[in-house]
């Protein structure tokens, strides 16, 4: 089966999902990274999504040079089924095959990764902030290099591996407000481990979704991250006092 041609608008950094090809009884298209942002992190998350006429269950394996991961999907008729995956990043190409119970082949797509594509600081923006803008790239403090931004919706922190992607990460009031528990204390297993959160308010005492003590001034150190009051810097737009250059975490 030949996959369609991948699209790369490389101003952005941004990855197009990639389609199987027309004819196939179930569509398959695979998107890596985050909204098509790849970064340098060592763990990629992958979404693929199955679209059939019939309801059905299949197998679907998604395949890199390192190996196989095999998945069960339930489709059902004419709706998008979506499946998140987490993958080393150091591969060139994705394929996901669908399958049938008894082997047979029912679609597939691939996607192949440029290297010259991979975003080396990529930001998520919580989405009281970005809204609903496309990605976009800045320039971090003292331009020092530049960063891909990356609007994120509360159901994107879920996603697995969707920390992993990213250097550094942007919360206005409202976003967190809307956090579960369960993601601020991944948000806040991610900052210890590196991660670099952005408070896009005044400093208060305690740390909004750690509920730890902060340190005088805008900047807290936890662990081997940091946690960051930026007072509205980015709710008013002026990156390039809120994004720090940042090295990728693996927050496992």
């Amino acid at each position: 089966l030949v996959a369609t041609t991948l699209v790369a608008v490389v101003s952005l950094m941004l990855i197009a999902p990639n389609a199987g090809a027309q004819g196939d009884e179930v569509e398959v298209t695979v998107q890596p990274g985050l909204a098509g942002v790849v970064s340098e992190a060592p763990r990629m998350p992958v979404r693929v999504t199955l679209r059939s006429d019939s309801s059905r269950t299949v197998k679907l394996e998604l395949t890199t040079s390192l190996g196989t991961q095999y998945y069960e999907v339930e489709l059902n008729a004419g709706a998008p089924t979506q499946t998140d995956a987490v993958l080393l990043s150091n591969v060139d190409r994705i394929e996901a095959t669908v399958r049938a119970p008894n082997g047979d082949s029912l679609g597939s797509g691939d996607i192949r990764l440029d290297p010259k594509n991979i975003s080396a600081n990529v930001v998520g923006v919580g989405a009281s902030i970005a809204g609903e803008k496309e990605p976009w790239v800045t320039s971090s403090i003292a331009k020092i290099d530049r960063a891909t931004l990356i609007p994120l919706d509360s159901s994107a922190l879920d996603r697995p591996g969707a920390l992993d992607a990213l250097n550094g990460l942007v919360l206005g009031p409202a976003d967190v407000e809307r956090l579960s528990d369960d993601q601020q204390r991944r948000i806040s297993s991610w900052v210890a481990q590196g991660g670099n959160l952005a408070l896009d308010q005044a400093r208060t005492d305690p740390l909004p979704v750690l509920g730890t003590t902060a340190e005088a001034g805008a900047r807290t150190a936890v662990a081997a991250g940091w946690v960051r009051f930026t007072d509205g810097g980015a709710a008013s737009g002026d990156w390039s006092k809120v994004i720090e250059p940042a090295g990728a975490i693996d927050s496992r």
